[in-house]
């Protein structure tokens, strides 16, 4: 697989009628993730998701972001408990029972369904 243009690079803020026909293709295509596996992701391509993460925008291509990949079990649990907890403080805080029964339903995580987390700090 070729290397990513350099963000630096004059030419990369150059697109032709291809590239912005394939980025539209590409957000458009966009879903969210409701389910999840448990396979480890293998280590070249987690590579290449986090060198992507780390060449999206930011103000004066500043980067101002961490990124932790968290496996231990132990440690994963410990953050679902803190969303179980904060998330059903937010659905109590649904003033309407159709919005909240709504809210509820919805797939918020798969903490422990994933084989690994990656929390973004900034």
């Amino acid at each position: 697989m070729s290397q990513p243009p350099d963000p630096t690079s004059p030419a990369s803020t150059t697109f032709n009628r291809s590239d912005c026909d394939t980025l539209y293709r590409l957000i458009k295509a966009r879903r969210d993730i409701r389910s999840f596996i448990s396979k480890p992701i293998p280590e070249d391509i987690l590579q290449r998701i986090l060198e992507a993460a780390h060449h999206a925008p930011s103000v004066g291509f500043m980067q101002p972001w961490n990124f932790i990949i968290i496996e231990s079990k132990a440690t994963r649990q410990t953050i679902k408990q803190s969303f179980t907890i904060t998330n059903e403080k937010h659905a109590g805080m649904v003033p309407d029972t159709d919005r909240k029964t709504l809210y509820q339903s919805l797939k918020l995580e798969g903490i422990m369904e994933s084989a690994m987390n990656i929390a973004i700090t900034l």
